[in-house]
């Protein structure tokens, strides 16, 4: 079973985004959040990445651009 886990990206403009963690989840399978913003950034998944303003997921919704993300910090519960 996979750990709880928060994904915090940082923009290049210093906004910070949440990425919701059910994203990372293929047909039950589990991938590893750097894979999956790496696979966004080299354009293998799309052009643009989901994320919330609030890390519980209850914020804004957005659409962004991965090639301007500078940080990504990932906390296990």
């Amino acid at each position: 079973m996979a750990r709880a886990k928060k994904v915090e990206i940082t923009m290049i403009d210093q906004k910070v985004w949440y990425v919701n963690t059910e994203d990372l989840n293929t047909l039950g399978v589990s991938e590893s959040p750097d894979s999956f913003i790496g696979n966004y950034i080299r354009g293998s998944r799309g052009p643009m990445l989901r994320v919330n303003a609030a890390a519980d997921m209850t914020g804004e919704e957005r659409f962004i651009n991965p090639a301007l993300i500078v940080d990504l910090k990932v906390t296990y519960s």
